[in-house]
C-alpha cells in the first residue's frame, strides 16, 4: 500500500473512532495504521486474525469499524461475521481481500468489501462511507 496522496473528503468522520483491523500480514496494513495513528486521531487495535476479533471483542467491545483480511478455513470469516452479528449488529465490517464481490458472495460474504490492490485513500474513503451511513 502506498503512502497517502491526499486526504479524503469526510476524513473528519474518523477523529476519535476505535478500529479493529484483522490482517494475516501486518506489513500491509503499517501504511494505514501508521495515517490512522498521525492524522486522525484513531485508536486502532491489529491482530492476526478473525478469530482473534472474537476475543479482542469480548476484551473490549467499544470499536466503532471492524477491517477484516479475508480468510478461509475451519474458522472462516462468514463463521466469524456471523458470530460478530450475534452480540455486535451495528459494528460496521469491511472485508479487505484479493476476492472479487462474486467470489466473497460464493463464500457467503454479504458484508461490503474492497480489494487489497486498491489505494490507501480508496480504503478511507470506504471506511467514511460506510461511518457516515451508521451515523445517521
Amino acid at each position: 500500500m502506498e503512502p497517502l496522496e491526499y486526504t479524503p473528503e469526510g476524513a473528519e468522520i474518523l477523529q476519535g473512532k476505535r478500529i479493529l483491523i484483522a490482517h494475516q500480514d501486518p506489513h500491509g496494513i503499517l501504511v494505514l495504521e501508521g495515517y490512522f495513528l498521525e492524522e486522525c486521531n484513531i485508536q486502532t487495535t491489529v491482530v492476526k486474525s478473525c478469530v482473534l476479533v472474537l476475543r479482542e471483542l469480548g476484551m473490549r467491545s467499544d470499536y466503532d469499524f471492524i477491517l477484516l483480511d479475508f480468510e478461509t478455513g475451519i474458522f472462516s470469516t462468514q463463521f466469524i461475521i456471523s458470530i460478530i452479528r450475534e452480540s455486535w449488529k451495528q459494528i460496521p465490517i469491511l472485508i479487505y481481500s484479493d476476492l472479487s464481490e462474486e467470489d466473497l458472495l460464493g463464500h457467503g460474504i454479504t458484508e461490503p468489501s474492497i480489494q487489497v490492490s486498491v489505494s490507501l485513500e480508496e480504503v478511507l474513503e470506504k471506511i467514511i462511507e460506510m461511518l457516515s451511513r451508521t451515523q445517521r
